[in-house]
């Protein structure tokens, strides 16, 4: 399936890749984010340098890219993880989470897996609805 992220700014990507990047960096064998299975992390990291060389080109940021639906789904589990973590976390300390900047990427990122999945239908088009209703920091359409 494709999955189509942007167009966004590239200043919004780098900011939104730069703090990713450092949030799974300092996760690697720490307990302060949940575990996820390295070989998500793996795929995490390589997604990362593919927005972070696609950003490089400038303005505007757009990705598009082919997984397969099964391995997307996934993949949105290990990261609903991390970012249900990160945000229970940065509520707690009564701050923002990833960078402000990064907001325009996140959202498109975030609607671009939900919007994939949601084409599947089928049970994929359920969990696409239930992560279009919970996924946190999610703006409405």
């Amino acid at each position: 399936m494709e999955v189509r992220i942007g167009p966004v700014s590239a200043r919004s990507a780098v900011a939104w890749v730069g703090y990713a990047t450092e949030v799974l960096a300092s996760a690697s064998g720490s307990t302060s984010v949940p575990s996820v299975d390295p070989t998500i992390v793996e795929e995490f990291v390589s997604y990362l340098r593919r927005w972070d060389d696609q950003a490089a080109q400038g303005d505007p940021f757009i990705w598009i890219g082919e997984i397969e639906p099964e391995r997307l789904e996934y993949l949105v589990h290990g990261f609903a993880r991390i970012v249900d973590h990160l945000a229970a976390v940065a509520d707690h300390r009564g701050q923002p989470g990833a960078p402000a900047d990064g907001d325009e990427f996140y959202q498109a990122l975030v609607l671009s897996i939900i919007d994939a999945l949601a084409q599947q239908g089928d049970s994929m088009g359920e969990y696409s609805e239930q992560l279009r209703d919970q996924w946190p920091g999610l703006q409405a359409d």
